[in-house]
């Protein structure tokens, strides 16, 4: 592989620091995610649980940074990929822990959620301009026929898409200034 990152193999050594740092990070985006979660009825939680995710990409430069400046001169491709790498162990760290949260610890509180939202009259309103044909009673069941494992698979999906602007935004500022300071 070369040693700007462009090469297709990833070298065992970047998929491990990948991995050790995705742990990191995956269990701060499990953090982000529970305090929005009880965010809900605490405002402060909320604020607290977007602080925790804006942290986390903080996190990931400096581990790309890092891991440019003491183990390989990577440019913005190869900060990129190790930034992406990164970001899919995160995920994966994450969606295990939505799904054991959904199995385990929810207990209806979204499906509770999720019927409040039904009876929100400007809710409703804004569903009917969307979906002109369906009525409480179609979007109850639809609601309800919604399985672990597709709300497992949809938080997934959505990790994955949060991991590729974040790689993005990692990437680039990494591969910025000169590989000879350290950050922070």
């Amino acid at each position: 592989m070369n040693q700007d990152g462009t090469g297709k193999e990833i070298p065992r050594g970047r998929l491990d620091y990948a991995g050790r740092c995705g742990l990191l990070i995956g269990g701060m985006w499990t953090a982000s995610f529970m305090l929005s979660v009880y965010g809900k009825t605490h405002p402060l939680l909320a604020c607290a649980g977007n602080a925790m995710a804006l942290l986390s990409l903080y996190v990931l430069y400096l581990a790309v940074f890092r891991y440019r400046v003491l183990v390989a001169p990577l440019r913005f491709p190869g900060c990129c990929k190790t930034a992406w790498i990164t970001c899919v162990f995160a995920g994966l760290v994450t969606t295990l822990a939505q799904y054991l949260y959904f199995r385990f610890l929810d207990g209806g509180r979204l499906s509770l959620a999720m019927a409040e939202l039904l009876h929100n009259e400007q809710y409703m309103q804004a569903m009917r301009q969307m979906m002109p044909g369906v009525t409480t009673d179609d979007l109850t069941r639809m609601l309800g026929s919604i399985s672990i494992g597709d709300m497992t698979l949809s938080m997934w999906m959505l990790n994955l898409m949060i991991s590729f602007p974040m790689s993005l935004i990692a990437g680039i500022f990494a591969s910025l200034g000169n590989a000879g300071r350290n950050p922070g």
